[in-house]
């Protein structure tokens, strides 16, 4: 109790947005920035769910999970994931996998127990399922792709993304 006391004291904790001081009750963010961490509407594109937009504090938390890599943001990113995921997803989904970087192949793991999928990485398992991709960022870079690419030579039915941010 003490030496957390301290720690607090001699390191507080800021908001990841404004970098203002935090309170004790407050997790990562202010309750000024926390009301501007809103889940996106709607799909980014048929194929493609997001959660949040490439401005505000979605970026600023996108941010400190990749320079910290600490697994409370790792597992609050997940469960904004699997949130988004269940509310905007229209038809099942068979297959989860990931793109190559460490992050998303533990967030697709994660989300593979949450939601009980079966994780595919090869692509003969996959004719005719629907398979999702995961990733932190937007489907538009190279790694995701390269993954598309691969998992299009399985013959799935259909290939969908979910990212943190748009």
């Amino acid at each position: 109790m003490i030496l957390h006391a301290l720690k607090n004291w001699l390191f507080p904790k800021e908001c990841l947005q404004c970098t203002s001081l935090l309170d004790s009750e407050e997790g990562f963010l202010c309750k000024g920035c926390a009301v501007h961490l809103e889940l996106l509407e709607e799909r980014v594109s048929s194929s493609h769910i997001a959660c949040f937009d490439r401005e505000g504090p979605g970026v600023s938390f996108l941010r400190a999970l990749k320079s910290s890599q600490s697994q409370e943001l790792m597992q609050i990113c997940l469960s904004f994931m699997v949130i988004q995921l269940e509310r905007m997803q229209r038809d099942p989904l068979d297959y989860i996998t990931s793109i190559q970087d460490p992050m998303s192949y533990f967030l697709a793991k994660e989300m593979q127990k949450k939601l009980g999928m079966s994780c595919v990485h090869k692509k003969e398992s996959i004719a005719d399922k629907a398979v999702i991709i995961v990733g932190l960022e937007d489907p538009s870079h190279r790694q995701w792709e390269i993954k598309k690419s691969e998992l299009f030579w399985g013959f799935p039915k259909r290939i969908d993304c979910i990212s943190f941010l748009n």
